[in-house]
């Protein structure tokens, strides 16, 4: 820590794995140094102050979400192979369009999951948390990834979009493709590896979705699978898959992510732990300085158009524009002691981990009472939550615009 903390900022990129598994030090010197900053090893601009973000968020006609950065199309020639012999096509909607064109997709993706429906299932996702920790919970050592925070999202999605839950294992190789297509450096072998994945993905939620078009039972789906564009002109199939993908991408992975940070924050704060066992109605704000201090989600993506600019620097045509929200989220001219965690900050929610603006989570809702839930049950049923391993390294992953857990073993005892 003290090598980081000393070396220049020039040093830093994102394209080192230790930074970019815990890329803290990096946002504080950008804020403080260079908010607007050419990271040197990905050749993107960096976005590390809250206005900026917020400005960036707003202005999509100089900084657009419409590039293939996060749903690439573009591959190696084995993944090109893949890709174009398979007939689909991936198409930015919900994440990778911007107005007027993301307005027909938000509107159908809003009525996925309301504030209504999330009230009406709460009692079921509290039957399958505890369905869940039976099924562990004498065991007294698990990793909390796989027996946890994978399937509580999958079984929930599975519920709601009308697939077997047989396939719950299935879901998180799928959206890992999505996310590790993302990662500097892959090699074309491992590239067409997640290539297949994606087309296997697809293949998947076509054939689903043909079905949900006469069956409502799968409500999700079926709301994908039968609304219009506003105008009451149809979506293409591939629209409506690509809707499919991104609330399912975004439901299920950045909630597991949560659900890890938060158990790993409980493990390695005991007293934070008390605290919420003596007073669980500070659950909630717990749930809000965790999506703050770990989103799961760091940065928006976006690219610059002609005329960009932002925080006093012109960004040239075609530059890649990260919108950092995870140092947003640790500006300290918002956020006094950004860096401790406290359960009484003011305006808890104002964090940035939900996106900003036209692109904010649709599933915010959700994901926060899932959240809720899930700690609230976890600190009912066991007591002192621990790491298996406290003297190992940091378990997040080297991931530049996600901060993501893939294993964390704890140990437990099991409440009486």
């Amino acid at each position: 820590m003290t090598e980081m903390t000393e070396k220049p900022l020039k040093e830093f990129s994102m394209a080192d794995d230790a930074v970019a598994a815990c890329p803290f030090k990096y946002y504080e010197r950008m804020r403080h140094e260079n908010p607007v900053h050419l990271d040197p090893g990905l050749n993107f601009y960096w976005v590390a102050k809250r206005d900026d973000v917020i400005a960036g968020t707003r202005d999509w006609e100089h900084f657009t979400s419409e590039h293939d950065l996060q749903q690439r199309s573009n591959f190696y020639p084995k993944g090109q192979k893949i890709f174009e012999e398979s007939g689909i096509e991936m198409i930015g909607t919900l994440v990778n369009s911007d107005p007027p064109r993301h307005d027909d997709y938000r509107s159908v993706a809003m009525g996925v999951f309301t504030p209504k429906r999330v009230a009406e299932i709460s009692e079921h996702i509290e039957s399958i948390i505890n369905e869940l920790i039976d099924d562990f919970i004498q065991e007294t050592e698990i990793d909390f990834v796989s027996r946890f925070a994978q399937l509580l999202p999958a079984t929930v999605v599975c519920d709601e979009y009308g697939f077997p839950r047989e396939d719950r294992a299935i879901f998180k190789y799928w959206t890992d493709g999505v996310i590790l297509l993302q990662t500097p450096g892959i090699t074309e072998d491992e590239e067409a590896e997640l290539v297949h994945r994606i087309v296997d993905s697809y293949k998947y939620l076509e054939k689903y979705i043909i079905a949900a078009a006469n069956d409502p039972s799968g409500r999700v789906l079926h709301t994908i699978a039968t609304m219009n564009r506003k105008d009451g002109t149809p979506f293409t199939m591939m629209e409506r898959i690509s809707m499919a993908i991104a609330v399912f991408v975004g439901g299920n992975e950045t909630t597991v992510n949560m659900l890890a940070s938060g158990v790993y924050r409980l493990a390695t704060m005991p007293e934070l732990q008390q605290t919420l066992r003596d007073d669980p109605s500070l659950i909630p704000n717990f749930v809000e300085e965790l999506l703050r201090m770990d989103g799961s989600v760091q940065a928006l993506v976006r690219v610059a158009k002609e005329g960009a600019e932002l925080g006093g620097k012109s960004i040239e045509a075609g530059t890649p524009v990260i919108l950092c929200t995870g140092s947003a989220n640790r500006d300290e001219e918002y956020w006094p002691d950004p860096d401790e965690f406290k359960l009484d900050r003011p305006r808890p929610q104002t964090h940035l981990t939900f996106g900003y603006g036209k692109h904010v989570c649709i599933g915010a809702h959700l994901a926060r009472v899932e959240l809720r839930l899930a700690f609230r049950i976890l600190l009912e049923r066991l007591d002192n939550i621990r790491l298996q391993n406290p003297d190992g390294p940091s378990p997040y992953l080297p991931l530049p615009y996600y901060h993501a857990i893939a294993q964390l073993p704890i140990a437990f005892d099991p409440k009486q």
